[in-house]
C-alpha cells in the first residue's frame, strides 16, 4: 500500500517533489524544520512496515531500505521518462516490490 501510495504521489505531484528538492533549502527555517518533521515522520511509517515485513532488519537498515526505495519511486521528478503512465508505474511499483524484497518473501511462503 505504502509502494502505490508513494508512486501515485510521485507521477500526480511530479513538479511539485522537483520544486521542493530543489528549493527546500530556502525555505524560512521554521517551514524548512516542519516540513522535515513530517518527512521524517512518513519515513518512519516506511521503516515500521519494512521491518515488520523483514524481521532481520533493525530500524538502521530499515530505515536505509525505506530512503532508498522512496528515492526510487521519487525519480520520476528528475527523470521524466517518456513512456505512457501505466508502464511507468508498472516497471517502478515491480522495482520497489523487488528491493523491498516483496518477491522472495512471497515465493517463501508455502
Amino acid at each position: 500500500a505504502l509502494i502505490r501510495l508513494h508512486l501515485d504521489f510521485a507521477l500526480d505531484g511530479e513538479g511539485l517533489i522537483a520544486v521542493y528538492l530543489g528549493e527546500e533549502r530556502n525555505l524560512p527555517d521554521g517551514d524548512r524544520r516542519r516540513a522535515r518533521r513530517k518527512q521524517r515522520a512518513y519515513l518512519d511509517e516506511w521503516v515500521a512496515a519494512i521491518t515488520e515485513a523483514d524481521g532481520s532488519l533493525d530500524s538502521h537498515e530499515g530505515h536505509l531500505v525505506a530512503q532508498a526505495v522512496v528515492s526510487l519511486l521519487q525519480s520520476v521528478a528528475w527523470q521524466r521518462p517518456n513512456l505512457p503512465r501505466a508502464v511507468v508505474e508498472a516497471r517502478l511499483h515491480d522495482l520497489a516490490r523487488h528491493a523491498l524484497g516483496l518477491e522472495r518473501q512471497a515465493a517463501s511462503t508455502p
